[in-house]
């Protein structure tokens, strides 16, 4: 009996000594949530600032893709771009020169839906969730 009196003593000091603090968190999507895309016919280079890998199996309930982002130095489109390479499995670095090939948005020939890569923060309470790459323009493409 003692010792159980013993653990509880040392419960309650642990419960009132813990400075715990409570956080409302509450969900505002103020990032982009879509990609804008852009109609771009011919190659162009590309200086790689930013990958992330497909991490989803090629023929999936959904549309997967690679994510690059980089530099351009064609005058006719944006300095940053967005590449959603379909169903890459190739790993790249940063800095790596790229060519890129534009392709057909992949929605128009099946009916499956893009698998959306999304971040999300923690600031102030407030969790904010934004799509990877969508504050850039878009296209389809593939690294040659």
């Amino acid at each position: 009996m003692k010792k159980n009196n013993q653990i509880l003593i040392i419960a309650v000091l642990l419960l009132f000594s813990c400075k715990s603090k409570i956080v409302i968190i509450e969900n505002s999507e103020n990032g982009k949530m879509e990609f804008n895309f852009l109609e771009v016919a011919q190659p162009f280079n590309l200086e790689l600032t930013e990958f992330h890998e497909n991490n989803f199996y090629c023929f999936t309930e959904g549309v997967p893709y690679a994510i690059l982002i980089g530099k351009t130095n064609n005058t006719s489109l944006p300095n940053i771009v967005t590449v959603l390479s379909r169903c890459e499995e190739r790993n790249f670095e940063v800095g790596q020169n790229l060519r890129i090939v534009p392709e057909e948005d992949p929605r128009k020939n099946v009916s499956l839906s893009l698998i959306y890569s999304v971040k999300d923060t923690i600031i102030r309470g407030k969790k904010k969730s934004w799509l990877i790459g969508a504050e850039n323009s878009a296209i389809w493409g593939i690294a040659e």
